[in-house]
Parts: structure tokens; sequence; C-alpha cells
């Protein structure tokens, strides 16, 4: 468990809830990497192992060890797609800080839950975790937790098609972190809402927005933040018909998910420039992006994506006048799923937007 404490910080853009795993015992030297490849080769070695210890804590109500192992692995479950395995994990967490009377921990389980539930389609589940969640951040006085639950809230519904009622939080959350003064929050709600605002038809919006927080993150030196920042710059520009800045925006967003290696960014981005190509005209240099990211998917075992990107190249090849839906921008990743062309609409979801 603290060789998977380790592989996950390689992992996390944000903190670990307070997790206290003492000190290994006498002879136990736990591994340590250099890389996010290293970190993921290693959970993806070692995913029985610790999915096995997980079940055994569970099964012996060692509610500690549960609750470490879960958090520990969360990152890992999502990013690798195992998202059924994810709420596995997190529900005993859940359950425990309920338990306990820790109600921070508890909105922060429901948040992370509720991201996970999005992937799922499972919709009732996601609002009601996320509503619950922001409810009890609010109460508690925890700002930058709330303008998370509140982001990703925007992002469930913009997935779930109620496309103008996700305005509503994304708003709610800039405001709660522009009064803040935390400029990491304020950049993260102003990414959504250029997100938002391209895909209802407002791109030029959209880019302002997406410029402002790109800002912000240099400022921060935030690079996975602004990868997806330029990403959602990217659509902004595809959006209003600028098709050779767009997919020069993309390289940027694509160049750095490689250095970050975030392969499931990776296989996004790719997907929205094939798009750009696309209503360049370029058939093939769109399916050139489209087998790139297949072959990342597979190599990954990003099986979810991998199934949509085939779709997708098959409608290619039968010259369908419709392209099924590709993989979505992660929440948190961020998701949305890319159009077909220069008109269609952007239709959501991770994310992340999977960015938890």
């Amino acid at each position: 468990m603290f060789t998977a404490y380790e592989a996950n910080l390689l992992f996390k853009q944000d903190s670990l809830p307070g997790l206290d795993l003492g000190s290994p015992a006498t002879g136990v030297v736990p591994e340590t990497f250099a890389t996010i490849e290293q970190a993921r080769r290693w959970f993806t070695a070692e995913h029985r192992v610790l999915a096995g210890l997980l079940q055994t804590a569970v099964s012996q109500k060692l509610d500690h060890w549960a609750t470490s192992l879960a958090w520990t692995l969360k990152e890992h479950l999502y990013r690798q797609e195992y998202w059924p395995e994810a709420i596995t994990a997190l529900t005993p967490a859940l359950e425990v800080a309920q338990l306990q009377g820790d109600r921070l921990k508890e909105a922060r389980c429901l948040r992370h839950l509720g991201s996970i539930h999005i992937c799922l389609d499972h919709r009732r589940r996601a609002l009601d975790h996320l509503e619950r969640a922001s409810a009890l951040f609010e109460e508690l006085g925890v700002a930058g937790e709330q303008v998370r639950a509140l982001f990703v809230t925007a992002m469930a519904l913009f997935r779930f098609g109620r496309h103008r009622e996700a305005l509503a939080p994304a708003e709610q959350g800039l405001a709660l972190a522009r009064s803040t003064g935390n400029k990491l929050w304020t950049a993260e709600c102003l990414n959504g809402l250029s997100w938002l605002h391209s895909n209802l038809g407002r791109p030029g919006r959209g880019l302002v927005y997406g410029e402002e927080a790109i800002a912000l993150y240099q400022r921060l030196d935030a690079p996975w933040q602004e990868a997806q920042c330029w990403d959602s710059v990217g659509y902004a520009l595809h959006r209003l018909g600028r098709y050779e800045e767009a997919a020069a925006t993309y390289r940027r967003a694509l160049d750095a998910f490689e250095e970050l290696e975030d392969h499931r960014n990776v296989v996004g981005s790719l997907m929205r420039r094939g798009n750009t190509r696309l209503a360049m005209g370029d058939r093939e240099a769109a399916r050139t992006d489209w087998v790139n990211a297949l072959a990342d998917a597979e190599r990954q075992d990003l099986s979810h994506s991998a199934r949509e990107i085939r779709d997708r190249l098959t409608a290619l090849d039968m010259d369908a006048g419709s392209v099924p839906v590709p993989p979505q921008k992660g929440v948190g990743n961020r998701t949305a799923p890319v159009p077909t062309g220069a008109d269609s609409a952007h239709q959501s979801p991770g994310a992340e937007i999977h960015r938890q």
C-alpha cells in the first residue's frame, strides 16, 4: 500500500484527503517512481493484488485501511476506466466517513463518486451525490471543495443533455472562486465556462474565458490544467471556423499531455483534432489522428475509449453521413465528445471534464 501511495502521488492533481498511513514495518521499503508511466505500469501489474487487499480490508472491517486503499487506488481506477471498481472501492470509504461523522470526508467521497457515476451515465445517482456534496461543503464553509463540486455538477448536467442548466452551477462556482481570491479555482471555473459557452453556440465568449484561464494557469505553473484549457480553446477556435489555429492549439495540448504521460487526455485531444481536420475536408489527416488515438487507447487498455474510436473509424470508412460520438473529454479529465463538423453541437461527456 505504501508503494501504491507513492505511485498515486505522480497521478494526483489535488491533494489526498489527510491520509495517515503510518510507517512501513521494519524492513519494508516502498518502491519509488520517476515517471507517471512507471507508476502506471506498477499499478497495472499489481492491480489484482491491490483489489484483493481492499476487499480483505472491507470484509474484516479494517476501516482505516479500507479508506486509505480506496483513496490511493481511486485515480488509477479512474484513469484506466475501471469505473465500476472505483465505485466499489469508494463506497466503503463513504460508509466509514458517515459512521464516523466525518462530514468533510463524506462530502469528498460523494463528489468523487458523483464524478464516476457520470462516466457510467448513472444520471440520478451522479446528480444526487454531487448535490449532497455541494450542500455539505457549503455547510462546512469549505469554499474550494464547493467550487469543485459545482464545477463537476455543471459538467454532469451538460453531459446529460441539460446544456443551459449547466451554466448556473458553473457561474456560481466562478463567483465563489473569485470571492475567495483563489486563482486556481477561478481558472478551473473559467475553463469550464469556456467549454460550455463554446458548446452552446457562443464560441467567442468561450474563447475569452479560455484565454483568461490559460493566463492564470501559466502564472500558477499548472501544466496539466493548462493543457486541458488549450484543448478547450482549440474547440472554441474550431467552432469559430478558425480551423488552422484550432489544429495548432490542439497540438499544444497534445504536446503537454504527452510530456505529462496523460494518455487518456491524449486520446481525447487526438479525436478532437481529427474532428477539426475532418471539418477542413482532410479526411485522411482525421483518420490518422483517430488511428493514433486508437493505438494509444489499446496500448493503455482504455477499453471504453477504444470501442468508441473503432465505431468512429468504421463510420468514416463507410462514408456515413453521421459519425458516432468519439471518446469523451474526461470530468477531469473533462468529458465531452467531439462534433462531426464545424456546425455540429459538441454534446457532452470526463474530464475528467475529469478533473475531480
